[in-house]
């Protein structure tokens, strides 16, 4: 994309503070895990660049032990507080990730305790994706029917190349 996605801005908002707004609306306590594009408390990786799994330990590791965190990467500009809420308020002990394209949306999900417990273990052994946590560790999936009610269908889509931006800014005006 040529500078940092989190820098990318949609009618005058810069995205990574655009969900960090949104965020702040749902949950108690919210943490950037990177350089600083947001006006929220901030902490770096161990090994920035490392991926998604190095930033969740490093932001897991600034809140209490024992609760579940919400993991939202700041490109997804169509999530909204419906769903955001609809992770927050999910009634399951376990970690909560949606299901959408086919795929499981690990960057825009609830994990659990037990999942927060279990990442630097998942990292030491040589994982490094989400999907390598989720793989040891119980999860409840969420799945279209219950997460369309709170969220447009297009809300996973993230914005990897100019055209996916594109198409996002064609989609119209964005709350």
């Amino acid at each position: 994309m040529g500078s940092p996605k989190a820098l990318i801005e949609i009618d005058g908002v810069v995205i990574a503070q655009r969900a960090a707004e949104l965020l702040k609306r749902c949950c108690s306590r919210v943490i950037e895990v990177g350089p600083g594009y947001t006006d929220l408390e901030q902490v770096l990786e161990d090994q920035p660049g490392a991926g998604p799994l190095a930033a969740f330990i490093a932001g897991s590791a600034m809140l209490d032990e024992g609760t579940p965190l919400i993991l939202m990467a700041c490109d997804m500009p169509a999530i909204g507080d419906g769903l955001i809420g609809a992770l927050v308020n999910h009634q399951s002990e376990q970690s909560v990730v949606p299901f959408a394209d086919g795929q499981l949306q690990t960057l825009c999900a609830r994990y659990s305790a037990e999942a927060r417990g279990l990442a630097p273990a998942v990292w030491e052994s040589g994982g490094r994706s989400m999907r390598s946590l989720l793989d040891n560790c119980v999860v409840e999936i969420l799945n279209a029917a219950e997460w369309e009610r709170f969220s447009e269908t297009f809300a996973f889509n993230d914005l990897d190349t100019p055209e996916d931006l594109q198409a996002y800014r064609d989609r119209g005006p964005h709350s």
